[in-house]
């Protein structure tokens, strides 16, 4: 057990106590030093999620979708989770024959729930859209109606 002065790529030393073998040790301490500190880490991801949530919000007026209900926090966060879903099924599916993409942003805009997006993001976007559609069969109803 020593305490080792870590010198990070970001410029800061951090002190840390180091157990184990003395290769062990080397080993992590090199490893501790190509990176950068816990405090810039953190402003660096904590800075990139900002830029995609502000990403996501530009994109979400301007793609049309509906306001989530929820804290600010669920809203900021969930409303990444939907562009990210969006974005798939536009990479990867085939838009509406006549209606374009606005059918699907309106079968989107059925789930304005923050919460259930939050807790549906691991969720592939085909099986998002046939929960959604679970939830509301009325309105998809309407929806297939409108698309015809």
């Amino acid at each position: 057990m020593a305490w080792e002065t870590i010198n990070h790529t970001c410029g800061h030393d951090q002190k840390v106590q180091m157990y184990g073998k003395h290769t062990e040790r080397d080993s992590k301490h090199a490893w501790m030093e190509r990176q950068t500190c816990p405090d810039c880490f953190r402003d660096q991801k904590e800075q990139e999620r900002q830029q995609e949530n502000d990403r996501a919000a530009s994109l979400t007026s301007e793609i049309g979708f509906a306001a989530l209900t929820g804290s600010e926090k669920q809203v900021t966060w969930a409303q990444s989770i939907r562009q990210k879903a969006y974005e798939s099924m536009v990479a990867e599916g085939k838009p509406h024959a006549t209606l374009g993409w606005t059918l699907m942003i309106s079968l989107i805009n059925l789930e304005a729930s923050a919460k259930w997006w939050i807790d549906n993001r691991t969720t592939g976007w085909s099986v998002l859209f046939r929960l959604i559609g679970a939830n509301y069969p009325a309105k998809l109803a309407e929806l297939k109606e409108a698309g015809k």
